[in-house]
């Protein structure tokens, strides 16, 4: 096996970043070299890591143990570790020794940092999409949600329930919406610590009783046994954080929050 070698520098760009260049084969030999490291990279009080791995030829389970260790202690003080340059081999190997479900991959330095950013200062990231008035668009919808949040790490889930309120809230719209509506508005804020769903439509026509009636159905759902009609609602609710109503003459918009799950 090649001969191993660690190299490590401040990042010019992001004074909370260390960039470690990592190259050879990282077997059970390393361990003093690598924990060695650590406590000089941890003695700068730059807590996020991008471990640069383009010249790595192989990783064993031990060094995947003291990769670990590295982890555990950057989080304790509020920090993170990505991987990047990783071949198709040595992902494939990580992935069977379930590094995938620990250790985040990327495939450039720019994508870890901007990773780094929205998960430290807690940025809110906006998706507006204008989506037809037909429920057979729904479903591409709710994989497009599922799929970003996923990528921006939260777990599985709290994607599948995300995706349900998507669903639910999206589908309503269409269906209880003015009949000459062409389009549903769903605005999607996110950050770190949470998800904000903003589902809006053209309002029917309706009166002060209508508004009053459907604010009084919205904020108190009675599921008939005998009917599927009310169930939707009453899920929303349960898999929410919080959902409110605001509906007048012109449309009707719900505001949705679904705070990620520790």
């Amino acid at each position: 096996m090649s001969k191993f070698n660690i190299k490590w520098e401040k990042y010019e760009d992001d004074e909370r970043t260390i960039l470690v260049r990592l190259q050879g084969a990282m077997d059970i030999s390393i361990a003093e070299q690598m924990n060695h490291v650590f406590d000089e990279i941890i003695a700068t009080e730059r807590y996020f890591l991008i471990l640069d791995m383009d010249e790595v030829s192989f990783v064993g389970s031990p060094a995947v143990g003291i990769l670990m260790g590295w982890r555990r202690k950057l989080i304790e003080k509020q920090g993170n570790i990505a991987l990047v340059g990783l071949s198709l081999e040595l992902r494939e190997k990580l992935n069977l020794m379930g590094a995938n479900r620990i250790f985040r991959y990327y495939y450039d330095i720019q994508t870890v940092l901007t990773d780094f950013y929205w998960e430290k200062d807690s940025l809110m990231q906006n998706v507006g999409l204008r989506l037809p008035s037909n429920h057979a668009y729904v479903p591409a919808l709710r994989r497009l949600i599922s799929s970003v949040v996923t990528q921006k790490g939260f777990g599985r889930k709290d994607a599948f329930r995300i995706e349900t309120i998507v669903d639910e809230l999206t589908n309503n719209a269409i269906e209880h919406g003015n009949p000459k509506q062409e389009k549903v508005s769903v605005d999607f804020n996110m950050d770190y610590s949470k998800v904000e769903i903003i589902v809006s439509n053209m309002s029917r026509d309706v009166d002060s009783n209508d508004i009053t009636t459907i604010k009084d159905k919205f904020n108190n759902p009675v599921v008939d046994e005998d009917s599927t009609r009310g169930r939707g609602l009453s899920l929303v609710k349960m898999l929410s954080d919080n959902l409110k109503l605001d509906i007048n003459d012109q449309g009707t918009t719900v505001y949705v929050t679904k705070v990620r799950e520790v």
